[in-house]
């Protein structure tokens, strides 16, 4: 992989600044780490070609010079280790309130519903 922004974003669909942080929460929170053969940022990049392009398998491994089976495994591994930083990174919305006086949120105040990220 190059190491330029602008590579990085076009295959990656992120900056190096993200897809270096990412590794890190990936391997510090998600449990993530080096395989015997392959490095943990080779593994994010065999996961980031599948949602970023929507490759397939065959086309990763071509790309990648791995066998199909290892991809998918991979693929599994950073996954898993992605799923157990949904509670750090995503927002629990809260239900619009009647005393909110944003315009946009109006039409919601009644519907129970309905939620929204009021700040």
């Amino acid at each position: 992989m190059s190491n330029n922004d602008k590579d990085c974003l076009d295959n990656l669909r992120m900056d190096m600044s993200t897809f270096a942080r990412s590794c890190y929460l990936l391997h510090n929170i998600g449990g993530l780490s080096d395989s015997k053969y392959d490095r943990l940022e080779e593994n994010v990049c065999f996961f980031l070609s599948v949602l970023a392009h929507h490759k397939k398998n065959v086309t990763v491994k071509f790309d990648h010079v791995r066998s199909r089976h290892t991809v998918r495994i991979y693929f599994n591994v950073v996954l898993v280790s992605l799923l157990k930083l949904v509670p750090i990174l995503t927002v629990t919305p809260k239900p619009v309130e009647d005393i909110c006086t944003v315009a946009r949120w109006k039409h919601f105040k009644d519907n129970t519903t309905c939620v929204a990220m009021v700040t």
